[in-house]
């Protein structure tokens, strides 16, 4: 699982190209204005980390066997969803603002939920299994969410990324 550091030294790696109020940053992980944002994600990666936040930051994927960070996770009882519901409210009490990754996660969910269903109609179980694997392996070895909602880069307000 990666950590805190992890997660902003991949975001240094990527070379991205932002834009804020209309011109390009040139170093966005350090910019004053970009990174409350950048550091409420990486607590998302750095109490996953902590033992005393273990059980609600953290799920046993189905797939792999692998603790993951429950952003990455396909949920798949009631205690999934529960304590999804616990991991916002404790992420929310200690950054006190949006931390960047439940539509990721949503969607990641929504995408098992849908393959399911076509697997169900089709009856393609393989191309379940495929996608979700795949599909599972990538949430839970890159990142989520760099920031705010993208802008293009000729607006005078938001972010831009390329």
């Amino acid at each position: 699982m990666m950590n805190a550091s992890q997660y902003e030294d991949s975001l240094r790696k990527l070379k991205l190209n932002v834009y804020l109020f209309g011109k390009q940053i040139a170093d966005p992980v350090d910019d004053p204005i970009i990174r409350p944002s950048l550091n409420a994600v990486a607590a998302t990666y750095a109490f996953a980390h902590l033992p005393e936040y273990e059980s609600i930051m953290t799920a046993t994927s189905h797939l792999s066997g692998k603790k993951i960070n429950r952003f990455t996770h396909i949920h798949q009882s009631v205690d999934d969803l529960v304590n999804k519901s616990r991991m916002g409210r404790l992420l929310g009490s200690m950054t006190g603002c949006c931390f960047q990754r439940c539509v990721g996660m949503d969607a990641l969910n929504a995408l098992s939920i849908t393959t399911w269903a076509i697997d169900q109609k089709y009856g393609q179980q393989k191309s379940r299994t495929t996608s979700n694997l795949k599909a599972a392996r990538l949430s839970e070895t890159t990142p989520r969410t760099f920031g705010p909602v993208a802008f293009r880069p000729h607006l005078s307000v938001g972010l831009a990324f390329s």
